[in-house]
């Protein structure tokens, strides 16, 4: 969007994914592709075979299936064996295309140029083959796509999408419309990346909760109080919250007002009260604080190899004299933008400029936990030094 292109991101839908990987496919993938061999494959086999699964309806019970697919998928194995089951397909898709895959959640997306009519017409044929050629790998290895299921969204500025028509797209033997705005992987992303859609639904779910809780606040301590804030409202706020940085101060307040709320149900103080001494005192960082937080945290993981390493390859390193402060501070590289409002919210940049404000003594912090002890003292001092 910074560059002022479209991005087509199409979401696909799989039929019960963990359910129908195939065991000797999957054991012959592990030996194949990633050269597990001997006794640790004999363990994974061990792993897999004599599962069976029945179905009891009251103390009615069926017979015992034995299953000659699937990865369970509540457990630890199970989403890295679907994983192994599907790495082939990064190189179905081709270079014209990027994927991006998390267990069975798996999008593709192509940006193209709105001003060039051919640009988005081709944009839109390599959606369409590298869609259809892993449907047709997905059907070699018995997995299945749901064609209708699949959802097509169009991402860009509100100047650029004016240019844009795009009806449908042929997904299968389905004609899937784009929609206005999708779930991915816990987020709602809107055409615009807006996320006006995602703060209203943690909005809506948060003070759901709060009110439920304002309910029975006569009859719990503080403590428990706190328990359930934390697990029922702060765990919204917090979550993929990276993705929130520099939005307009008007949406992230929303936030503010149900973390203001939040605290005063615990304290149990008026609504008229002042808020800030409240949330000193209960030592929680502000929404805006809470999102560089968890930017800085991403930035400390990727530098120390414990982040994937695509977010790892956002960053580099300033280069410099070995001896100078910066080297030793590990400062980034600040990328160039055209646009604040889309360019400044990257990872890529926001991340430099974030770590690259900190103090020297936090970024050496020896360990995760001594630099998220560091740079929340730090965080606090900043939010509350009014």
């Amino acid at each position: 969007m910074d560059k002022q292109q479209c991005t087509i991101l199409v979401l696909l839908d799989f039929s019960v994914a963990f359910d129908t990987v195939d065991h000797q496919i999957l054991l012959d993938r592990l030996k194949d592709h990633f050269g597990i061999t001997g006794i640790p494959l004999n363990w994974i086999k061990s792993y897999l075979s004599d599962r069976s699964q029945c179905v009891m309806v009251s103390s009615s019970r069926s017979n015992s299936n034995n299953l000659d697919c699937n990865v369970p998928q509540g457990s630890v194995l199970g989403p890295d064996f679907y994983g192994d089951f599907t790495a082939p397909v990064d190189n179905v898709t081709g270079a014209q295309i990027t994927n991006h895959f998390y267990a069975d959640d798996s999008q593709l997306y192509k940006h193209f140029n709105p001003n060039n009519h051919a640009a988005v017409e081709q944009a839109v044929t390599d959606i369409e083959k590298a869609v259809s050629d892993v449907k047709s790998w997905m059907n070699s290895n018995l997995l299945k796509l749901n064609d209708d299921k699949t959802e097509v969204l169009i991402i860009g500025s509100k100047q650029q999408l004016k240019k844009v028509s795009i009806p449908s797209l042929t997904i299968g033997d389905a004609s899937i419309k784009p929609t206005k705005c999708v779930r991915n992987i816990g987020a709602i992303f809107d055409a615009n990346m807006s996320f006006v859609k995602h703060i209203d639904n943690i909005c809506n779910i948060s003070w759901y909760h709060l009110r439920n809780i304002r309910h029975i606040r006569k009859y719990l301590t503080p403590k428990a109080t706190e328990v359930l804030v934390h697990a029922f409202i702060s765990s919204k706020l917090d979550n993929l919250n990276s993705l929130l940085y520099g939005l307009p101060m008007s949406q992230l307040k929303r936030l503010q007002r149900v973390q203001n709320s939040a605290a005063k149900l615990i304290t149990v103080n008026s609504k008229y009260d002042h808020v800030t001494p409240i949330l000193k005192r209960l030592h929680w960082l502000p929404i805006l604080q809470r999102i560089e937080f968890k930017i800085l945290l991403l930035t400390y993981k990727a530098i120390h190899g414990l982040a994937p390493e695509y977010i790892a390859n956002l960053l580099h390193i300033k280069e410099g004299h070995p001896r100078t402060r910066s080297s030793e501070s590990h400062n980034f590289v600040v990328p160039s933008t055209k646009c604040k409002t889309f360019g400044d919210r990257c990872f890529s940049v926001a991340a430099p400029k974030l770590w690259n404000s900190l103090p020297c003594d936090i970024k050496l912090s020896v360990s995760l936990d001594i630099f998220k002890q560091k740079l929340k003292t730090h965080l606090c001092k900043m939010a509350y030094k009014s």
